[in-house]
């Protein structure tokens, strides 16, 4: 019997480590990408020693487009094929960050990560039978409601945190229909979900006094996200294509067209302009 393979980013923590979690213990060969060597180093250790199975931990920066490339390069120079990709990397700050390629920081580790992911690691999901994609999102109305401003992704006008988060959101939900809709001939499941509440460190980059609001109200919050679970792992879930998943319900996803290729062309040039500045 084939070993299957899995993909998490934001696999050392919250969301991320729960899937990761569940992922080990239904026998996947497991890779997971996060920011702190030492700590998802440990946390293979950890896996490593309840399965048979390999773990196999890479510490990459999502923020910056050159290393998410270098990173894929090596990933699909060391795997043949993968049937689980789970994009669960995420971030909010109450000012305003930029990338090594002057990008939001938000925009970049939120949604451009995995923009680049998806779109790059396409034959390697084809390749496995029934392939599932999973792109986290975030509370229903951010999520499906039409508020990315084009003219401005970047925030440079005027940064608010919380929207910056908004916008990445309802990115990555649109991008999940963007790629149901291109990859429905190769037999891949392509979901968003909002994961519930989940105790996790988003809001690491919260200033000083909110965040420790936000670390004392998180530990009441679960350890797992039983909907990721199940979305990345369940039978239950085999064919679900195309829908934003949140508690036990299903929505289509059905932004319009011109919503949906706007963020396209725009996704696709700015990872254009780093492949270029990368040959320089």
């Amino acid at each position: 019997m084939r070993i299957k393979t899995a993909l998490v980013t934001g696999g050392t923590d919250g969301v991320g480590l729960s899937i990761v979690r569940a992922l080990v213990a239904a026998q996947y060969e497991v890779h997971f990408v996060g920011l702190s060597d030492m700590k998802g180093r440990a946390l293979a250790r950890e896996l490593s020693a309840l399965t048979d199975q390999r773990i196999r931990f890479w510490c990459v920066d999502l923020s910056d487009m050159i290393a998410v490339n270098g990173f894929i390069d090596a990933f699909i120079a060391d795997i043949p094929q993968l049937d689980r990709l789970v994009c669960s990397a995420g971030l909010v700050s109450m000012t305003r960050l930029e990338t090594a390629q002057k990008f939001e920081r938000t925009f970049a580790v939120n949604y451009l990560s995995a923009y680049a992911l998806t779109n790059r690691l396409l034959p390697l999901l084809a390749r496995a039978e029934r392939a599932r994609v999973l792109l986290v999102s975030g509370s229903h109305p951010i999520a499906l409601k039409q508020i990315i401003n084009f003219e401005d992704v970047h925030a440079q006008q005027r940064y608010q945190g919380i929207k910056a988060l908004g916008q990445a959101i309802n990115a990555k939900t649109v991008l999940a229909q963007v790629l149901h809709e291109r990859w429905s001939d190769n037999n891949i499941v392509v979901n968003a979900v909002h994961p519930g509440f989940v105790r996790s460190r988003l809001g690491r980059h919260f200033p000083w006094g909110m965040d420790r609001v936000i670390r004392a109200a998180v530990w009441l919050l679960s350890n797992e996200s039983a909907l990721g679970i199940k979305a990345a792992v369940s039978p239950d879930f085999e064919g679900v294509s195309g829908y934003y998943l949140f508690g036990d319900q299903r929505e289509p996803l059905m932004f319009p067209a011109a919503y949906c290729a706007r963020l396209e062309q725009l996704s696709t040039e700015l990872l254009t302009c780093v492949e270029h500045a990368d040959d320089v």
